[in-house]
């Protein structure tokens, strides 16, 4: 490895557009990455980089020659197990993939390790002094290092290890080390998913999906998009997180665990192959815990608070305390995030005295219910899960505020407080004081635009490869932040002036993270457009009818592929676990797409482009899903009175009403209505999934003109300045396309 450290060299990261392998960009440096071997140490975070450079990238200083064979890195760490350091590197060069790993860990220690799942490897790649320990595993020496080699089209899926000097077993956390050799099959890991979930808590989710974060990357889009599925069902509480049956745990397990699966999403973020991958891998991260501090401190500190105040533990004679002896138990062998949200009712409650509040509090701050913690049974002598009552010990106010933070250390995720405190020993002087500046003044007008300012000088710090998983974890709490104030501002409000400004900060925020090609684009052209002269007249009105088509078609394409990758892992889980509900697996991917950061963007479109059709004296229509001309027999109906029905002729449905939740039944290849939805609505969504056209408008005399055709046939037509009209049509054959089935149109 050493000898991999000096031949390379830092380069500046160039733009890189969305949905773009690096190895396909035209950059000489970013098609030197296709045939680098990436060296990456997760010991030392990068330092922050200039303003208007990429991060820093460690490549080779030269390419591979066209005579050399093609080097793709296929998996590249560096752990640290406290006594030294293991570093692994596996490369698919040629016909082969080869496995390099070398270890700084003083003394004799040896690596015991076996394929897939603990099988034992072929002989022909075991390296010199290499033994047979069982019909299992074998060990080789770690002493400088060795090399596995195994032939591409054979090779085993993965290799397994821990390491050992006879006397100590290290793993990684609370799992065995695994390096992935072959992409898996996307089927059977949802089968195994599904499997273990029928007897899983929270503690062994994330064992689990630490062990396939290689697999799933290696798979690439939609690897990384079953796990976020996965994960996001999880920290949604769609599956349990406590089983009776779940063995218990202690504290530093669940901690180490939660700081592994946070630092091999934050790794993905970094160095996923496609834009898409970076952002799943990020938008995972944003539902999970930090992860790391002293767990083992939770267990402790609790101990004492009892024992320093007289309060009755186990044997130990003292004041009797139901809560506290129930929470004692759960904090000493199933610790969760939700222990936070405990801790400050609590607090609450030592505040007031009146118990009830614990339950409002735990309620209206997070959602849980008595239900809820009578179900934390997981642990050790404890069948009713927390049900209280608490004994009133104000004098626990300052005990309980220092448990709440060591709780935080281990739990906390992208909370914007708690992601800036464990953030700011990372952060230069200024991001510190820019970022301490707007917290202070967090409900003033100019927050969102200085969020934006902090969030696109930090980007060169998390986006180095390096760089701790706390920065990244600032930077997405900065981001959902943004969308919370900019969510308060209701856009119907707004003068068209700042809305104009509204959509550029915006775009801005959201290209940050998303890397997307199409998101850049429209923000070049918003740019240039609020730098025209003459705003509002005839002319410019005209420009920025164009852009908010870029920008919309962008945006919903963005949104559409990231539904085509989660809601086939939707339906697959929830069909197969039985603990999620139906109607959550339903919307599960509309509501991710919702949820997105550049979720706000779509209504700010919908309000401008009534203002921009105005001053430009322009159709009143708006085209929310484009399709090829569709023609047939149109139908004057409310689509929510004709939900679940089947048509067997294409049907061109006039509706004056459309709520946004409404489906598009089979055999409907159009749907005109008066009603204006938004591009991100389910109707929106569903009618571009099934290529229907979707269009709306303000006047409703353009609409009552079309319902004059009620019962006849048409064909509906899009004209160049987005106009929307209907021409007769006769029925002549059967219809292929546009998702109807029935007879053909021709015009007459």
């Amino acid at each position: 490895m050493a000898a991999i450290a000096r031949s390379v060299v830092a380069v500046a990261r160039p733009h890189c557009p969305a949905q773009t392998p690096r190895s396909t960009r035209p950059s000489t440096l970013c098609r030197a990455l296709r045939s680098a071997r990436v060296l990456r140490s997760r010991r030392f975070p990068s330092a922050a980089g200039r303003q208007g450079q990429w991060p820093k990238r460690l490549v080779p200083a030269r390419a591979a020659t066209a005579e050399a064979p093609t080097a793709e890195v296929l998996e590249s760490w560096t752990h640290d197990l406290g006594e030294g350091a293991v570093s692994v590197e596996a490369v698919h060069l040629g016909s082969d993939v080869v496995v390099s790993i070398d270890s700084s860990l003083p003394g004799e220690w040896r690596l015991h390790w076996a394929v897939n799942g603990w099988e034992l490897p072929p002989q022909s790649c075991w390296p010199a002094g290499t033994n047979q320990m069982d019909d299992k595993a074998v060990q080789t020496p770690l002493s400088g290092g060795f090399k596995l080699r195994f032939n591409a089209d054979s090779a085993p899926q993965r290799m397994v290890f821990v390491v050992t000097n006879g006397e100590k077993w290290l793993n990684k956390g609370s799992t065995d080390f695994s390096v992935n050799i072959a992409p898996p099959s996307l089927k059977s890991t949802v089968d195994a998913i599904i499997a273990d979930e029928q007897s899983s808590c929270l503690f062994k989710r994330y064992q689990m999906a630490l062990g396939l974060t290689g697999e799933m990357a290696m798979v690439g889009d939609e690897g990384i998009a079953l796990l976020f599925t996965w994960l996001r069902y999880s920290a949604n509480k769609q599956l349990r997180w406590y089983h009776k049956e779940a063995y218990n745990y202690q504290g530093k397990d669940m901690a180490s665990t939660q700081k592994c699966l946070a630092e091999a999403f934050q790794n993905m973020a970094q160095t996923g192959k496609t834009s898409m991958s970076r952002m799943l891998a990020r938008m995972t991260l944003a539902g999970l815990p930090r992860g790391g501090g002293n767990g083992d401190d939770i267990r402790m500190t609790i101990l004492h608070i009892l024992r320093d105040n007289g309060i009755k533990e186990g044997h130990r004679p003292g004041i009797e305390d139901t809560f506290l002896k129930q929470w004692h138990q759960k904090l000493h062998s199933n610790t969760t995030p939700e222990d936070i949200s405990i801790c400050e009712a609590y607090l609450h409650f030592l505040h007031t005295g009146n118990w009830d509040d614990f339950w409002a509090h735990l309620w209206d701050n997070n959602k849980l219910t008595r239900e809820d913690l009578a179900q934390m049974k997981s642990g050790w002598r404890n069948d009713d899960g927390i049900t209280g009552p608490a004994c009133h010990l104000p004098q626990l106010i300052e005990p309980m505020k220092h448990m709440l933070w060591i709780l935080k250390v281990t739990h906390s995720g992208a909370d914007l407080d708690s992601a800036f405190t464990m953030a700011h020993g990372y952060l230069d002087n200024d991001a510190a004081w820019n970022i301490g500046d707007m917290l202070k003044n967090r409900n003033e007008w100019w927050v969102p635009g200085k969020i934006v300012e902090i969030r696109e000088s930090l980007q060169w710090n998390w986006k180095a490869e390096g760089s701790g998983r706390d920065v990244m974890l600032l930077d997405i709490a900065l981001e959902n932040y943004f969308r919370t104030v900019v969510e308060r501002t209701d856009c119907r409000q707004m003068s068209r002036d700042d809305i104009v400004c509204q959509v550029e900060m915006v775009l801005r925020n959201g290209v940050i993270a998303s890397e997307d090609e199409g998101i850049g684009k429209a923000l070049a052209l918003w740019q240039k457009l609020m730098g025209e002269g003459d705003r509002w007249s005839p002319r410019w009105s005209l420009q920025a009818k164009a852009a908010l088509e870029v920008a919309g078609g962008a945006l919903g394409g963005l949104m559409d592929r990231v539904v085509s990758l989660v809601e086939p892992h939707a339906l697959a889980l929830g069909k197969g676990i039985e603990d999620i509900d139906s109607s959550y697996v339903t919307n599960f991917a509309e509501e991710v797409v919702r949820g997105h950061p550049l979720g706000i963007l779509s209504s700010l479109l919908t309000e401008l482009q009534m203002h921009v059709a105005e001053a430009a004296g322009l159709s009143k229509w708006q085209v929310i899903s484009a399709a090829s001309p569709p023609a047939g027999k149109v139908l004057v109906a409310n689509l929510a009175d004709i939900q679940g029905q089947k048509f067997d002729e294409p049907t061109v449905v006039i509706s004056d009403v459309l709520g946004g939740l409404e489906d598009v039944p089979e055999g409907v290849v159009a749907v005109v209505s008066s009603s204006v939805t938004d591009i991100l609505s389910h109707i929106a969504i569903r009618a571009r999934g099934q290529g229907v056209l979707l269009a709306s408008c303000r006047d409703s005399g353009e609409i009552e003109s079309m319902r004059g055709m009620q019962g006849g046939y048409a064909e509906v037509r899009i004209s160049q300045d987005g106009g929307v009209s209907m021409a007769k049509a006769e029925a002549a054959g059967r219809v292929s396309g546009g998702g109807g089935r029935g007879k053909q149109m021709r015009l007459k």
